[in-house]
């Protein structure tokens, strides 16, 4: 136990050397990559190749270093402490990590103390980042809302369960609706419009919304099948079936984990990402001047 809550300073010198090398071997291959093929990418194009990268080499070597199923197990755990933050979650992984650290492999230790750094100090590592930092919801929304808008004119009304996480984003989603200039950002195929083009927004009680409870339904269907159909779990004659219907066409830009990263979109001069195009639209707007303390 002592040795995850202190680790020795010489151990964790020695995690530093070992991400500082990783960084290095990054760099260098990207070099001689750039030497053979003779081109000289961008700034921007060479922080996405090294950030797809290192995420390649977490995934990758997360089960290695915590085999057995202990990296899957940790990975739970962390999602838990950033979606409820509490004494209970953070003490979940806790016991995880203790676990997982004293089981990990002798060859491992070294990248496993890099880890362990954390025990007992997960609440203070979340502590500067908002509860909603790290929630897909809104995002997923805006990518759903923006899909109806390329193939839909007009604007539409929205109601969504009130018992899910998106309705504490409400603010923010209100302020992407807000009457304004229109425009569309981002380059390659990743481009997106605002202001959403949404008339009402509405959170209801699911328990008498019969619309929202055909939502859930196709949801879970969706979800069953999607996992079925990418080999997650096994598949039976129901998911065979559900092919031949019109299910796969709820599941909008699904994405499966893949060690094939690269850049497809080429961005043409004058463009924006959707980062920047969103931030410039909620400055327009007023929204980070409403947030001001």
């Amino acid at each position: 136990m002592s040795c995850i809550r202190r680790p020795p300073a010489g151990q964790q010198r020695k995690v530093e050397l070992i991400a500082n090398g990783q960084r290095e071997l990054i760099a260098a291959a990207r070099n001689i990559n750039d030497a053979i093929l003779r081109t000289v990418k961008s700034a921007e194009a060479q922080q996405t190749e090294l950030t797809a990268s290192s995420q390649i080499s977490i995934n990758l070597a997360g089960p290695i270093i915590f085999p057995d199923g202990a990296w899957g197990k940790l990975q739970r755990s962390f999602l838990r402490a950033i979606r409820e933050r509490n004494t209970i979650a953070y003490a979940e992984f806790d016991q995880t990590l203790r676990t997982a650290f004293l089981a990990a492999p002798e060859g491992g230790r070294d990248f496993a103390t890099g880890l362990a750094l954390s025990f007992g100090r997960i609440g203070e590592f979340l502590k500067p980042f908002p509860m909603h930092t790290f929630d897909p919801a809104p995002d997923l929304f805006i990518m759903m809302i923006n899909k109806w808008m390329v193939s839909r004119p007009g604007l539409f009304s929205v109601t969504h369960d009130q018992s899910k996480p998106l309705r504490r984003h409400e603010p923010f989603l209100r302020a992407l609706m807000t009457p304004a200039a229109e425009r569309t950002f981002g380059y390659g195929t990743r481009q997106a419009e605002l202001p959403l083009r949404i008339r009402n927004l509405e959170f209801a009680d699911s328990a008498h919304h019969a619309p929202l409870q055909m939502a859930d339904l196709n949801a879970g269907a969706a979800i069953d099948c999607l996992l079925a159909w990418s080999g997650r779990k096994p598949s039976t004659g129901f998911h065979k079936a559900m092919r031949s219907t019109r299910l796969p066409d709820l599941i909008v830009d699904g994405m499966l984990p893949s060690t094939q990263v690269g850049r497809s979109n080429v961005r043409l001069p004058g463009q924006s990402s959707l980062i920047d195009g969103a931030a410039q639209f909620l400055s327009e707007v007023g929204y980070f001047d409403r947030r001001a303390p």
